[in-house]
């Protein structure tokens, strides 16, 4: 049980940063019998699911590396994210060890602390302009960093949970610190 949540966090704090890329990775995992998706959330597994979250990690990729959409797909992941990130939850842990319901508040409550956090550091990481011309390779390292974290998610659960629990926690606390700081500049 312990594995299997762990499996669930480290799937839901990824979907924080990029909401269909760990969906997409567990739909073809799932299609290619390296991962179980437990009912309801099994249909991840087929062709339409595959090849729909393909095109959404695309255009979500597109979209975040675009300043002048970037208002519009933040609001959009306020929303795409948290529900992704339930989602990812609830597909990997067995509802016999947690009822679906919960799993997929608890995987909402991860991504959405995780895009909420994330939204708190980025003012923060481009203070500079140096920073604001690397957006896109921030933005790029954001989507490799939520890939990496989902498939030691579901390969190594017991490292890949831990590790994006870390992520969050880390990034929570830097937050704080990086709005303290600017709270104190004149």
């Amino acid at each position: 049980m312990v594995l299997k949540l762990l499996a669930g966090a480290g799937l839901a704090i990824p979907s924080g940063l990029n909401a269909f890329l760990p969906l997409l990775l567990m739909s073809v995992l799932a299609k290619g019998n390296k991962l179980t998706l437990h009912s309801p959330f099994d249909f991840l597994a087929s062709w339409p699911a595959i090849v729909g979250l393909a095109l959404l990690v695309g255009i979500e990729v597109l979209l975040n590396k675009l300043p002048q959409v970037e208002r519009l797909d933040n609001a959009l992941n306020l929303i795409l994210q948290p529900l992704a990130g339930g989602l990812a939850f609830a597909a990997v842990v067995p509802p016999s060890d947690l009822p679906q319901g919960v799993s997929f508040l608890m995987g909402v409550a991860l991504a959405e602390a995780m895009h909420l956090v994330r939204q708190d550091l980025q003012p923060a990481l481009l203070a500079s302009e140096m920073a604001t011309l690397l957006k896109p390779v921030i933005s790029l390292f954001q989507d490799g960093l939520a890939f990496l974290l989902a498939l030691l998610a579901v390969f190594v659960p017991i490292v890949g949970g831990p590790l994006a629990i870390l992520l969050l926690v880390v990034s929570y606390f830097s937050s704080r610190r990086f709005k303290k700081a600017m709270n104190r500049e004149p």
